[in-house]
């Protein structure tokens, strides 16, 4: 039986997309060698330079963190749950009061986590 290609317009959606790139082995090596210095995978080092022309390199969380970060998602995923509601008027009027409340601890929250990250990385 012969391999064939499914031609793109052809196949299920997909949001992952394959695609080949051919380097000369010293540039091959540089660009391992740049992913390996951001923490990176290789393919996701030449996507976010390919795409943006800079890196990111990934987000650490000191490991002590990780169970404190885990608390905050929970909770910041509870707040947005109660804000979704109250926006969508399922819950009561005396609830729609505390939104402010809530909007403040959810910054206060996104402030907490964005300090556990410039403090925890490498």
């Amino acid at each position: 039986m012969a391999n064939t290609k499914i031609p793109l317009a052809l196949r299920p959606r997909s949001r992952v997309l394959p695609l080949t790139a051919k380097f000369a082995l010293d540039d091959y090596e540089r660009v391992r060698a740049d992913a390996s210095s951001n923490g990176l995978p290789v393919s996701a080092y030449i996507r976010q330079k390919a795409l943006s022309g800079t890196v990111q390199p990934p987000m650490v969380i000191n490991p002590i963190c990780h169970e404190q970060w885990r608390e905050l998602a929970r909770l910041g995923g509870n707040l947005n749950r109660l804000l979704y509601l109250m926006n969508t008027g399922v819950t009561g009027p005396e609830l729609a009061t505390l939104q402010p409340t809530i909007e403040t601890i959810k910054a206060e929250l996104k402030a907490v986590r964005d300090y556990l990250i410039g403090s925890s990385a490498a």
